[in-house]
């Protein structure tokens, strides 16, 4: 594509799955998250992960940071993972006792104001100004939950609809035109 596609800042709606790993953020922010390149992005995807070193991830495969910038690696394996709705992880290493429940570290959410806000062709979004945004303790997450997509479907085919009923007009016009053009072109033949 030429251009990017616009995208709406809108929160969804939350589908609660009561998986333990699953977060939505709560009102406007996003999760830190590492790109592809190591740069820090942002993203609303609270599908997470743990892979077989104890990187927590997206299920989108990047990797989670923490509120001082640094990823997210946790003891392996665990019994129970749990996350508060400051983004604190806790849980207990495999084989510790019941009642020792540890903190490990907190999930560095932040705030990025919409119109400097830039989503990238990668599907992340990052500052304008292409810097990094500080952790922010006002933004919380809703555990056991994901947010579903904030698309109007109604919407988005009604204006599909009235977008295709232009396309269309404008064929007949220039076919209208085309047509008058060859006309004039036979009159002024004749004389």
């Amino acid at each position: 594509m030429t251009e990017r596609p616009g995208y709406n800042l809108e929160s969804g709606t939350l589908m609660t799955t009561g998986r333990d790993l699953d977060l939505a953020v709560r009102g406007d922010g996003y999760f830190a998250v590492q790109d592809r390149n190591g740069a820090e992005a942002y993203t609303r995807n609270g599908s997470l992960t743990i892979d077989e070193n104890g990187v927590l991830k997206t299920s989108g495969g990047q990797i989670l940071l923490d509120d001082s910038g640094n990823e997210i690696v946790l003891p392996v394996p665990l019994d129970k993972v749990s996350i508060n709705n400051d983004g604190v992880i806790s849980g207990r290493p495999a084989g510790a006792d019941i009642t020792i429940v540890e903190e490990f570290a907190q999930i560095k959410l932040v705030k990025i104001p919409d119109n400097l806000t830039v989503k990238g062709a990668d599907g992340l979004f990052r500052p304008a100004d292409g810097g990094t945004v500080p952790f922010n303790d006002e933004v919380g997450v809703v555990g056991g939950a994901l947010e579903a997509s904030n698309v109007n479907v109604v919407h988005e085919m009604t204006s599909i609809i009235s977008l295709q009923r232009q396309f269309d007009m404008q064929l007949k016009m220039m076919r209208n035109a085309e047509q008058n053009d060859e006309a004039q072109n036979s009159l002024l033949r004749m004389s």
